[in-house]
């Protein structure tokens, strides 16, 4: 039976890492396709945006879960390790979900069809 400390730590663990999705998200949302602009091509500020705003915060809780990953490996003792590796792949999934569905919100497909050309 795992002692209270480590399940105490494993959910503080995971509680972090869902208020960083959150947070993820909430950054991440103000770069998203508003409804009425599909097809058309974002702002020249919205990678820079991104990689200054979203990118550190998946850089820290990459960082933060490889960490962990280590204390589980090294530090947990073996009867116990089954438990930590399944908590940190389901948060594992769980961001690459959260990515993912950022990602789906973000991306413009630019639609080729003819644009009037301006004569000037």
């Amino acid at each position: 039976m795992e002692p209270k400390r480590h399940v105490r730590k494993r959910w503080l663990w995971a509680s972090l890492n869902l208020a960083g999705m959150i947070l993820f998200l909430k950054v991440g949302s103000a770069l998203w396709v508003q409804p009425g602009e599909e097809g058309m091509p974002g702002g020249p500020g919205d990678a820079v945006s991104f990689f200054l705003t979203a990118v550190p915060i998946l850089v820290a809780f990459l960082l933060l879960d490889l960490a962990a990953l280590a204390w589980i490996l090294v530090r947990t003792p073996r009867s116990d390790r089954r438990t930590g590796m399944a908590l940190w792949f389901a948060v594992a999934a769980l961001w690459g979900g959260v990515v993912a569905f950022d990602h789906h919100r973000s991306v413009r497909e630019i639609d080729e069809r003819p644009r009037p050309r301006v004569i000037g």
